[in-house]
């Protein structure tokens, strides 16, 4: 993410300039790490599907949320930010990150329209959690 990508996100309302906080950064890693494990745990079937997405698109925000304390930002509408700095991450599969903004919407139409995620989009994002998650959880961190 570059500074003129920052400053837009800033002017249009999604992150504001904090201190930089790296207790909360890395409180936000290990709630992230915390809920994917719990979400792991659950057998990905049609009646749990939705529950286990939720989990899991949650962690992933945490890690966006963390890496902008990190930099000295609060992200503070929406998760549009959090999934912006995660998609932007320096990482060897960062191509596979773009499937967060979609994730993103999944997840809201869940929350807010009754969707009902479906088995494979629940095991789509239990897999991405696994390819990415430690590379990501590096790169929050520097």
């Amino acid at each position: 993410m570059n500074q003129d990508e920052i400053i837009y996100l800033t002017t249009q309302g999604m992150i504001r300039k904090r201190v930089q906080d790296k207790s909360r950064s890395e409180s936000l890693v290990k709630a992230a790490l915390i809920n994917a494990d719990f979400a792991k745990m659950t057998q990905i079937a049609n009646r749990t599907a939705t529950g286990v997405f939720r989990e899991m698109y949650e962690a992933f925000r945490q890690l966006g949320d963390a890496k902008w304390w990190m930099l000295g930002y609060e992200p503070i509408d929406s998760h549009k930010a959090s999934m912006k700095i995660l998609m932007s991450a320096s990482i060897e599969k960062n191509f596979k990150l773009q499937s967060l903004d979609r994730f993103r919407i999944i997840r809201n139409d869940a929350n807010y329209r009754g969707y009902l995620v479906k088995e494979k989009e629940a095991l789509e994002i239990v897999a991405l959690w696994d390819e990415v998650s430690k590379d990501l959880i590096s790169w929050v961190k520097k």
